[in-house]
């Protein structure tokens, strides 16, 4: 009995609300213009001032050998020797030296690991990775 009794209270408030309808509060602020302010530099730019903000490291590359170079001296300054890479066409960028291997079936047991990546977020430094 109760219970029906909370539900009829319930909505008749609801029924009550819905028949006196309220203006909105900000009728201007509804309409076609960005909340978002205008971009100053490049995409590649601002993606690299918000990334490291978020205190990343960015290392801008201008071609895949430059990628390569960057990437040999990340690993040698981190010390970093197990790396994991599941995806063939990165294999090749990553430079190890001859006494080591690219891991690439057990990535809970490396030091780090190089991915492609789906989207880079200018506006946030942030990086979408998809399996």
């Amino acid at each position: 009995m109760k219970s029906s009794s909370s539900k009829e209270h319930i909505l008749k408030t609801i029924r009550q609300a819905l028949s006196n309808p309220v203006p909105l509060p900000f009728p201007k602020s509804e309409g076609n213009n960005s909340v978002f302010q205008p971009r100053a530099d490049d995409l590649e730019i601002e993606f690299a001032h918000e990334f490291t903000k978020l205190l990343g490291k960015f290392a801008f590359c201008v071609n895949e050998e430059d990628l390569q170079l960057q990437l040999k001296h990340l690993f040698l300054e981190k010390k970093w020797k197990n790396i994991y890479c599941a995806e063939e066409k990165l294999v090749p960028l990553i430079s190890l030296p001859s006494d080591e291997k690219i891991n690439q079936t057990t990535l809970h047991t490396c030091d780090a690991s190089v991915t492609s990546c789906e989207y880079l977020i200018a506006r946030t430094g942030s990086i979408v990775i998809s399996s």
